[in-house]
Formats: C-alpha cells, sequence, structure tokens
C-alpha cells in the first residue's frame, strides 16, 4: 500500500481490530488524507483508533473522524 504522492514515499496501513485485512490510506500533494478499504469493527470495540504504520511498526495515532477520513497530529506527517 503505497502513497505515491508523498515526497518520502512511506507506507501506512491502518489496522483494525480483529479486520482480515489492513485499510490503506493515501496521501495527495496538499496533504489531504483518505482512507481505503476499511472495514467493519466488533462491537464494544474501538472501531475509531488508527494506528499509522511504517515497514510495519507504529509511528503515531490517529482517529477516523469520517468513513474515509483520519484526524492525526501534524507531527505524525513530519517524519
Amino acid at each position: 500500500i503505497s502513497c505515491p504522492d508523498s515526497p518520502s514515499g512511506w507506507w501506512f496501513f491502518l489496522l483494525c481490530e480483529r479486520a482480515p485485512s489492513l485499510a490503506s490510506i493515501s496521501v495527495s500533494r496538499r496533504g489531504a488524507v483518505w482512507v481505503d478499504n476499511v472495514t467493519e469493527s466488533c462491537p464494544f470495540s474501538w472501531p475509531w483508533m488508527v494506528s499509522l504504520q511504517s515497514n510495519r511498526k507504529h509511528f503515531c495515532s490517529g482517529v477516523l473522524i469520517h468513513r474515509r477520513w483520519v484526524l492525526t497530529a501534524k507531527h505524525c506527517s513530519v517524519r
């Protein structure tokens, strides 16, 4: 899952609790971020929590504010 518009060429992953697959996060040249391949989470879990990862290592957290949008701190995008 790549972010071709990302200057660093980072790879991002969204881990959904008990989800069978990883959702992808895409980044535009202007810094807009959106989520694809989202799966439903289990009842009573924390379905809004996001783990931003590079090379499968967590480096920042985020929160889903819409089915396709993640909100995170600015320092999470500068690494």
